[in-house]
Order: structure tokens, then sequence, then C-alpha cells
């Protein structure tokens, strides 16, 4: 039987440079929206007839600010996740060759990860190749009265009807 192909655990050159440009992004979206609040500070208590503007100006700076933020969140999941990770592509081999990275660091796939290991692998391949089930152990309880065999969980025998 051949070897499975081991995953990369690398992400693109591309990815990379696509998350840090979405989070400068959105520091700049901060910034901006965050300097609303400090124009507000600085013109509060002032009552020139030039406050208005000013305060109009840093409103659409706050706006400019959001748009940028959540641009630059939308373009960090696209760098973390991938173009068919993220869902912008309906592919879901290619998606989970992109995600695979992304999720083994945040602990997901762990299917994927014990696959990956020699003896589990070989493990299920024998299980899987008798064609036989997986046995699962059930603990039976003797009925006291009459000795029948009762579920492990039940509180009256299942034959006489007194209590185990």
């Amino acid at each position: 039987m051949p070897e499975p192909q081991t995953p990369s655990r690398n992400v693109s050159h591309q990815r990379k440079w696509l998350y840090q440009a979405g989070l400068a992004l959105q520091l700049v979206g901060l910034a901006l929206f965050l300097s609303f609040f400090l124009t507000f500070a600085l013109l509060f208590g002032q009552f020139d007839a030039d406050v208005p503007s000013k305060l109009g100006v840093g409103f659409f700076r706050a706006v400019v600010g959001m748009i940028c933020m959540l641009a630059g969140g939308v373009i960090r999941h696209i760098g973390a996740s991938g173009v068919a990770g993220s869902g912008m592509i309906l592919d879901p081999e290619r998606a989970k060759q992109e995600l695979e990275p992304y999720a083994r660091m945040s602990g997901g796939l762990t299917d994927a990860a014990f696959s990956e290991m020699k003896t589990v692998r070989d493990t299920l391949n024998n299980l899987g190749g008798r064609g036989s089930e997986i046995s699962i152990e059930v603990v039976r309880v003797r009925c006291q009265n009459c000795q029948q065999l009762n579920e492990e969980t039940a509180r009256f025998c299942n034959q006489c009807g007194k209590p185990i």
C-alpha cells in the first residue's frame, strides 16, 4: 500500500503578504477611527465657527476608518484561510488543503493528524481489512433471585421484576 502524502504545513508567501496587508489596513482604519475621538476631545469646549467643519472631517475619517477595518478583516481572513478556505471559491478539496496549516495550528483536523501516525493507520487498515466489526464490551448484572442477566443500568430484573 503506498504511503499517503504528508500535507503541506507551509503557508504561501502570497497568503502571508495578504494577512500582513490586511492587518496593516485594519491598524490604519483603527487610527483613522480613533482620530475622530481625538479631534472631538481637542475641540471640546471650543465654540468657534470652524468647529462643526472640523468635526465633519473627523466624522468622515471615522467612517473611512471603519471601512478600512472591515476591508482589512476580510483581506486578513483570506490570507489566513486562503481563497477556497474563506469560501470565495467553493472547492472542498482545495479548501481542505488551504485550511490545513491554519487548522493544524488552531487544533483542528485531529483525524488527519492521527491518520498520519503509522501505528494508528496500520491498526485501522487491519481492522477494516478483515471485514470484522469492532466489538464493544457490554456489562451485564446478574439478578440475585433468578440469575437472569440484565443491563448494567437496570434497576429491576427483566425476567422476575425484583430489584437488582
